[in-house]
């Protein structure tokens, strides 16, 4: 997938705030990834060393604690719906990182503190970390000498 091909796909905004809409809703797990969290989990999947089977990630952005709860949606259309915007928000992420990394921009909230606009960076934080943690050993040399940029 060349990433002209992902930005055709990427989710839009309209999307974005639907797929977060459902992730924070009842039908899902109190544990369940939030869409900053879900970006910055991905994001450590696709820079990761490793690849991660789609089926693994789902059900650790279900439930971030265990991996273990899942959603419970009403109908089958409602679960393809909702792993359709996770599989493609997945796809525009891996493809950014691997193709145009100069063009990935990680899923951060914003905020109004004291009059300015802060950036929430908390729930990207703990995605990727949650991502690094999973795969903690093939991740360990690059933890032990990381390189400059990082």
């Amino acid at each position: 997938m060349k990433n002209k091909d992902y930005l055709e796909h990427a989710l839009n905004d309209a999307e974005i705030e639907q797929l977060d809409e459902l992730l924070i809703s009842e039908e899902f797990p109190e544990e369940s990834m939030d869409v900053s969290m879900m970006d910055g989990f991905m994001t450590a999947l696709a820079s990761g060393p490793n690849v991660m089977m789609p089926s693994d990630m789902l059900r650790w952005i279900w439930d971030a604690d265990n991996g273990e709860d899942s959603p419970a949606v009403a109908t089958t259309a409602d679960a393809q719906k909702i792993i359709g915007l996770v599989m493609r928000h997945w796809n525009g992420v891996n493809a950014t990182l691997n193709e145009a990394p100069d063009q990935f921009e990680p899923m951060i909230p914003e905020s109004e503190f004291e009059g300015r606009v802060v950036p929430v960076l908390d729930e990207w934080c703990l995605g990727y970390v949650k991502g690094l943690l999973l795969d903690q050993a093939s991740w360990a040399p690059l933890m032990a000498q990381p390189p400059d940029w990082l």
